[in-house]
């Protein structure tokens, strides 16, 4: 049991998060409401994930979101506060992605695209553990071309001051450097 509940923590040392709320979704329909949560701390996985069919990431950070099936959505209280986040899932439940909520985020359009997806269960084994290949405080783009959905992202041109401080803190938490800023946007 204590090796399924550390699986799933996204820092060491911390207690173990909240039950996870799993909605299953649809790739395009992800891509296209990633857009309006604004600015969130994104860390990519280190897999390699089977591309989901009309989903096309322009940038080599996101090309792990090419798998998503679904988001576990996770929360946790830490020395810092309680802190959200969704895992951005492949169909076997690998964690593809993390997204997490900052203060600069909309939280209006975090539980919308909750909303969008289907309930579902969780898979029936347990999560690997997560080992993010970095992290990027971003927002995302998308857009439609020729059937398929194109998904972008750039670094904020304006952050909260509370807000980077929190993705600098989360982002040692979880033992990686933010890193080199995308094309402002």
């Amino acid at each position: 049991m204590w090796s399924m509940i550390r699986s799933v923590l996204p820092a060491r040392g911390l207690a173990a998060p909240a039950p996870r709320h799993v909605r299953w979704l649809d790739p395009r329909a992800c891509a296209a409401r990633l857009p309006a949560l604004g600015c969130v701390l994104y860390l990519p996985a280190r897999v390699a994930p089977a591309p989901a069919g009309g989903l096309l990431p322009l940038r080599a950070e996101l090309a792990p979101l090419a798998g998503l099936r679904g988001l576990f959505a996770a929360s946790l209280v830490t020395g810092d506060g309680p802190r959200e986040w969704l895992d951005a899932v492949d169909r076997q439940g690998r964690v593809l992605a993390r997204l997490y909520l900052l203060p600069d985020t909309d939280y209006l359009a975090w539980d919308a695209l909750l909303a969008a997806g289907a309930p579902g269960a969780a898979p029936l084994r347990a999560p690997a553990v997560f080992c993010p290949a970095g992290a990027h405080v971003l927002r995302f783009q998308a857009r439609t071309l020729a059937g398929m959905s194109l998904l972008d992202a750039r670094t904020p041109t304006a952050m909260s001051p509370l807000g980077s401080q929190l993705a600098l803190r989360i982002a040692k938490a979880e033992s990686v450097h933010v890193q080199r800023p995308l094309a402002p946007g």
